[in-house]
């Protein structure tokens, strides 16, 4: 019989918002699928491995939100920001082979660097690694650049 999984990350203790143990006779317990319904499944994958994964979490919902609001919003800011200008603009790919603006090949450079990184730190095993550490300067470079097209295109 074969494996499921070749690798498993499991994390520490689930707590409350608290950081107390969550009981039925506590009163303090979560229903996971309840929880699950209230709670975006990408926010909730961003919580479980945000941090240290060997290191007690305490669900809480203002934390979820936070680490959401920090990383999925910037995202989202960015691609609301690239597709309003490219409407605008009726704007086709064409690949990414032959790019003239420097902005764009250093933007393509630093997405390419992140791939990389990110694929050397899931070979090796390193997941929390993987997952944040690249994700955090990545997400700063492209706020930086949005800042400076927003700048750009429609002034101070």
């Amino acid at each position: 019989s074969k494996n499921a999984y070749e690798n498993v990350l499991s994390i520490n203790f689930i707590l409350d918002a608290e950081g107390r143990k969550m009981s039925k006779s506590k009163g303090n317990s979560v229903f996971a699928l309840d929880f699950m319904k209230e709670v975006p499944p990408d926010s909730l994958r961003l919580f479980f491995l945000f941090g240290a994964p060997w290191k007690s979490k305490n669900l809480d919902r203002k934390v979820i939100d936070d680490i959401s609001r920090k990383i999925l919003s910037t995202i989202l800011n960015v691609y609301a920001f690239f597709s309003y200008n490219a409407n605008i603009d009726n704007f086709e790919f064409n690949g990414i082979d032959d790019v003239d603006n420097m902005m764009d090949r250093w933007m393509i450079s630093r997405l390419n660097s992140y791939i990389t990184e990110m694929k050397r730190s899931f070979e090796e095993q390193g997941i929390f690694d993987s997952v944040f550490h690249p994700s955090e300067s990545f997400k700063m470079h492209i706020s930086a650049c949005t800042v400076l097209l927003r700048l750009y295109l429609h002034g101070p």
